[in-house]
């Protein structure tokens, strides 16, 4: 009997096939990519769980932004051509609001307008130069760990540098999980480091 290898998240799907040589096409919501999961959690008040790396947007050879106005996405909520009755009434209340669909529609832009104006400066000059920049982030088991590490993923993007997550292992708490430690650089798109600190000097 052929063994089937569970995965837990579809882009993990997407990962295998890319690396299997299959071109896959495919839609991802502005509010899943996970660098802006604190933006979007800012706006809509509500944490979205399910994210994607950002390396899967990074790396598309081609990007297509769907804009719809967020009146005529609310029309197809009422309408029932995205959720059924009762779901879509529940997310216009709480999630897709007006004002919170105004404000997604305007990171989805923003975002591909980085996008773009990062392929243009590929071809100007000094582009070597600009991109020799490196940030670090330093993290240890705090809950503001992952927040450091989504806020300079954005300002990695903005300055077009690449950026390193180091793990610091003070000893003094429970350390994380070291599948959390790997896997919070690499969804955005960073190299992972991780050192002993000082606490581990106190340990009996």
């Amino acid at each position: 009997m052929r063994q089937v290898r569970e995965i837990k998240k579809r882009y993990q799907d997407v990962r295998e096939l890319l690396d299997a040589g299959i071109d896959v096409y495919t839609t991802v919501n502005v509010q899943h990519i996970e660098s802006l999961n604190d933006i979007v959690e800012d706006i809509t008040q509500i944490a979205v769980k399910e994210t994607i790396p950002d390396q899967f947007f990074d790396q598309a050879d081609f990007i297509k932004l769907i804009d719809v106005e967020p009146d005529e996405l609310l029309k197809r909520f009422s309408e029932g051509k995205i959720y059924e009755a009762e779901r879509a009434a529940l997310a216009m209340h709480k999630f897709f609001t007006k004002e919170n669909l105004k404000l997604l529609r305007e990171i989805a832009m923003r975002k591909v307008t980085d996008r773009i104006s990062f392929l243009n400066e590929q071809t100007m000059p000094f582009s070597d130069k600009r991109a020799s920049m490196k940030l670090l982030v330093c993290i240890n088991e705090s809950e503001a760990s992952q927040k450091l590490i989504r806020w300079t993923a954005r300002a990695a993007e903005a300055f077009h540098a690449s950026f390193t997550v180091l793990y610091v292992d003070d000893g003094d708490t429970e350390s994380l999980p070291l599948a959390d430690k790997k896997n919070a650089p690499r969804k955005s798109g960073a190299r992972g480091k991780t050192r002993r600190g000082y606490g581990h000097d106190k340990r009996p």
